[in-house]
């Protein structure tokens, strides 16, 4: 399998069969995930643009070839359990107009900064270069905020593993 690549894209169709058929896929991308050798440890985010609300749920950081999320509280754990510790099958990104679904967590993208933050992350996936997740931290943001970062700059060799890859949906 060869991962980075663009696995699906077709213009955006709603089908009779419903949302989640081949018909409705506008993306599908296959991407490298990685994990921290130590719990806790990560690189960080580097410079970006803040699209942050203290009391947001899910909050976007827009940098150069990478896009980052910080999730709320009641969002975090399960989010980080899905895409970092479930086996590639399981692990699932789904991405509508509307809706960011990581797993069994949605989110519904209703506010300018959602919109901004998913057109960001859909250009970062249509783009050739291969995609990394995985997390990170940036000093301006609370005492143990973790950040999930897309990115196609790959992470730190010394710091991260590679695990199985996984899929993102944009429908």
């Amino acid at each position: 399998m060869n991962t980075g690549r663009i696995l699906c894209a077709r213009r955006s169709q709603r089908s009779a069969d419903g949302p989640d058929t081949p018909a409705s896929v506008l993306l599908v991308r296959e991407i490298k995930r990685h994990t921290a050798y130590f719990r806790g440890l990560s690189q960080a985010f580097g410079e970006h643009e803040s699209l942050y609300e203290e009391n947001r749920p899910v909050n976007w950081l827009l940098g150069e070839r990478q896009v980052g999320l910080i999730l709320g509280e009641h969002l975090k754990r399960p989010a980080f359990r899905s895409i970092l510790s479930q086996p590639q099958e399981r692990a699932a990104v789904t991405l509508t107009s509307s809706c960011l679904r990581i797993g069994n967590m949605r989110y519904a993208i209703s506010e300018r900064q959602d919109r901004r933050g998913r057109e960001a992350l859909i250009e970062l996936l249509r783009g050739s270069a291969t995609v990394h997740l995985y997390l990170t931290y940036h000093f301006m943001y609370p005492k143990g905020t973790r950040i999930i970062t897309l990115s196609q700059k790959p992470p730190l060799r010394l710091i991260y593993k590679e695990m199985a890859p996984m899929r993102i949906r944009v429908l």
